[in-house]
């Protein structure tokens, strides 16, 4: 039988360490027991096997490459494996030439890895942000050793086959009854306006012991670089369980109903956003505290998009013909032009209204999404949305036949850039 191999230290003084560790819930180990699992913290709390040289890899654009330097600081040779995770763009990759990851006592590593995005699908953006990371690993321990966080700057792209635009609005929502807690009904037609247009409000509440009405407004409407605003306004007994009357637009304001019984409380908050000019004919966007940089940046968008559909990218691109529509090369380009005239524009999925919270923008790599009612296009700026992604869905917009073809979209759009 194999003796037991004694530690040296006694069971109280195994205790004494434990505690000091945090390991509170091994003290009824058996000693021996209690020994290894304090030799295994130790060991993982010890310096590590690895100083990681590259603290973060760069890359301002595909087709470079860099290394991730490190230097093996244990006393053996170590066999290493390298994981790279990335957002699913395929962008980061060992490259071709890399030497076998396999490093002597005191002896350095470089591994060259590139940055280059999968030409996978329909271009929607020309360059966006990519995120992955390098793990490190000892292959012969198992054992996790480093991680080097990567970023690059990109194109993206999304599958055509899982790509779809134009989505249909929720419709009206039922009035719904109940007390416990609660019932409210709120409801603000339209939910975006300019100043001085028709506003309706109507709302209703049922179970309740009591109800406060309130109102509620930003400071500034378009904020000026490095500035921010709060909301401030007021609330009070309704006195009422319902309520309807007509306004009109002014400045943005948030409508909100809270009811309370002895069950708890529901409220309801629905935003009236007014629009604001972006400077490019009478194209708008939603104000409600949005930068100043956000409008600038959608009306140079829109001149973009005119400069070059002016250019002829549209008419002059042979290679829509394999389509057999003389549409597309014909009065389409006028069709968007004209439509983007008064256009209103989202950035992202905050500010749209109650019945299009179902469009999904920014979700699964959406970058642009239009209603089928065609009252807006939005693009998604956090997801690097630019000029592209917007006359993608101006075609969606403003096309008088076939406008949900997402091929055509991309064969129109890619041809201006």
């Amino acid at each position: 039988m194999t003796p037991r191999r004694s530690t040296g230290r006694s069971r109280a003084e195994l205790l004494t360490t434990a505690r000091t560790l945090g390991l509170h819930g091994v003290t009824r180990l058996p000693k021996e027991a209690l020994a290894r699992v304090l030799e295994v913290v130790r060991s993982r709390q010890a310096a590590p096997l690895v100083r990681l040289e590259t603290a973060q890899l760069v890359f301002d654009r595909p087709g470079r490459a860099k290394t991730l330097d490190l230097r093996n600081q244990s006393g053996r040779p170590l066999r290493l494996r390298l994981d790279v995770l990335d957002d699913g763009s395929g962008a980061f990759t060992v490259a071709a030439k890399a030497p076998p990851l396999l490093v002597r006592p005191g002896g350095r590593l470089r591994i060259p890895l590139t940055f280059r995005p999968r030409a996978a699908g329909v271009l929607m953006t020309r360059s966006q942000r990519h995120w992955g990371e390098a793990r490190l690993w000892d292959d012969d321990a198992q054992r996790f050793v480093g991680l080097v966080p990567l970023v690059g700057r990109g194109p993206g792209y999304v599958p055509l086959a899982g790509l779809s635009c134009i989505y249909d609005p929720l419709p009206e929502p039922p009035l719904h009854v109940g007390n416990s807690p609660p019932a409210v009904s709120l409801r603000v037609r339209p939910e975006i306006g300019w100043s001085g247009e028709p506003l309706h409000v109507e709302w209703s509440v049922s179970g309740a012991e009591t109800t406060w009405e309130g109102f509620y407004r930003p400071g500034d409407e378009v904020l000026p670089a490095g500035t921010f605003t709060d909301w401030g306004g007021s609330t009070g007994l309704a006195g009422v369980s319902s309520r309807v009357y007509d306004a009109t637009f002014g400045r943005t304001t948030t409508f909100a109903i809270d009811a309370r019984n002895a069950d708890g409380t529901t409220t309801e908050r629905v935003t009236a956003y007014a629009k604001t000019a972006v400077g490019y004919h009478a194209a708008s966007t939603p104000a409600g505290g949005v930068p100043e940089s956000e409008v600038a940046g959608i009306r140079r968008d829109l001149e973009d998009i005119e400069r070059r559909l002016l250019g002829g990218c549209i008419r002059d691109n042979t290679e829509l013909d394999a389509f057999g529509d003389p549409y597309l090369r014909g009065a389409l380009t006028d069709d968007i032009l004209a439509a983007m005239q008064d256009v209103l524009v989202y950035t992202g999925p905050e500010k749209l209204p109650t019945a299009h919270r179902a469009s999904r923008l920014c979700e699964g790599g959406r970058y642009g999404v239009t209603p089928s009612d065609r009252s807006f296009v939005a693009i998604c700026r956090a997801l690097d949305a630019d000029s592209l992604t917007l006359l993608h869905e101006l075609y969606h917009y403003a096309a008088t036949r076939d406008n949900g073809n997402e091929e055509k979209a991309f064969a129109v759009s890619i041809g201006c850039f």
